[in-house]
């Protein structure tokens, strides 16, 4: 088959099994994205490549899996520039330091632990001495992810949206968003370049933020008010996305940050329309996310984790995750004045992890920081954590509308 009609046929079989997991999913009290990630880990050789290896073999070949990345990719930097687009700056300032607080335990009491699980399992994986530090650290972080696209979702379908529980899990997930895209960029670079110190990577940061916030945001602030037409308007913010990730990436942080941060960056002069409900959403998540979900599927194996040790691993690190991000929450009840079922809620909501959570294992796989079996073990916990959050909100007295 030539290269064009393997892609085609991996689009109608890769969206047509997101569309039908996502259905079924909705009826069981879940988001659609769950049974979609769910479809990408059936199409690999969790199942379909498990049953049927040559019929696996004939659609996926491994040499047309490098294009289903990069059209994924690049799914994935819009999408990004979407999430960075929600962020609501009254979202953040809600509760002020109190959200902060939040948060911050949230993230920071599972990344301990993750970077402590890190340092006991770096010498079963043989990571080497000079991707140790970013090793510990990348654990860390993808045990501390709340998803902020899959969380708003999941506050509106049990109409949260306007109470005060709601409201502050969203902008928990929105600080923890931003924090651990920062993290992440700096992560990433010190593991493509080597250093032991994270210096360099800061310095090219920050040059980077100086440089967006004080010269392109104004320029694009104004370029947007004096732009009439709202196709040309939508033009400079797409361009300006794709030139933000192609930045970042040549500087070796990641292109999702670039198009994460500069939909961040744009976010008050975004009209809600333009940019999501009617131009890039739903091509983005009908066509692209399940790409990346499939791809992401392909380089799943979860019978990897077949010896009783790697299997008691996976639920050591499901429980740190879920634990470790549940306990933030109680920190700052009291000042937040939650009840103990609020509390419990909160915990529950900031557990989600969703798709963020798997971007960024992919990046951890893509820059060499995570084994294959390890990259199961965390596909796993994301899976889980994000499908157990509906269900716990209903045990909780949180009902689906």
């Amino acid at each position: 088959m030539s290269s064009l009609l393997t892609l085609l046929l991996q689009i109608v079989v890769v969206v047509a099994a997101a569309r039908a997991v996502g259905a079924l999913s909705r009826r069981l009290g879940q988001p659609a994205v769950v049974g979609e990630m769910v479809a990408g880990l059936l199409l690999g050789p969790t199942l379909f490549g498990r049953l049927t290896p040559q019929a696996a073999a004939a659609l996926f070949p491994p040499a047309s899996l490098e294009l289903l990345n990069v059209i994924s990719q690049l799914g994935l930097v819009l999408f990004m520039f979407l999430v960075g687009s929600r962020l609501n700056s009254a979202h953040l300032r809600a509760h002020g330091r109190l959200v902060l607080l939040t948060s911050y335990v949230s993230m920071l009491l599972p990344f301990a632990l993750g970077v402590g699980l890190g340092f006991l399992v770096s010498a079963q994986f043989s990571i080497p001495a000079e991707q140790l530090l970013p090793f510990v650290l990348f654990v860390g972080l993808s045990l501390s992810i709340t998803a902020f696209p899959v969380l708003v979702r999941i506050v509106t379908e049990h109409d949260l949206q306007s109470t005060r529980l709601g409201t502050i899990a969203i902008a928990c997930a929105a600080f923890d968003d931003v924090t651990a895209w920062i993290a992440l960029a700096i992560v990433t670079s010190l593991a493509r370049t080597g250093q032991a110190s994270v210096v360099g990577p800061l310095a090219w940061l920050a040059a980077y933020a100086v440089a967006m916030l004080f010269v392109v945001r104004p320029l694009l602030a104004w370029l947007l008010r004096w732009l009439v037409d709202e196709d040309a308007r939508l033009a400079v913010l797409l361009i300006a996305a794709l030139a933000s990730a192609a930045l970042t990436e040549w500087l070796g942080i990641h292109a999702l940050f670039g198009a994460f941060f500069l939909g961040a960056l744009m976010s008050r002069d975004i009209a809600e329309q333009q940019v999501r409900a009617e131009r890039i959403e739903p091509l983005t998540v009908m066509i692209f996310l399940p790409l990346f979900f499939a791809f992401t599927g392909l380089r799943t194996n979860v019978y990897l984790l077949g010896s009783p040790t790697l299997m008691a691993e996976t639920i050591a690190i499901l429980a740190v995750a879920v634990l470790g991000k549940a306990t933030g929450p109680f920190v700052s009840a009291g000042r937040l004045g939650f009840t103990r079922q609020e509390t419990l809620a909160l915990g529950v909501l900031l557990n989600a992890r969703g798709l963020v959570e798997l971007v960024v294992l992919n990046i951890g796989l893509e820059v060499g920081l995570l084994p294959p079996s390890l990259f199961a073990m965390l596909m796993l916990m994301a899976l889980t954590t994000t499908a157990m959050t509906s269900p716990l909100l209903s045990a909780l007295g949180y009902a689906r509308r």
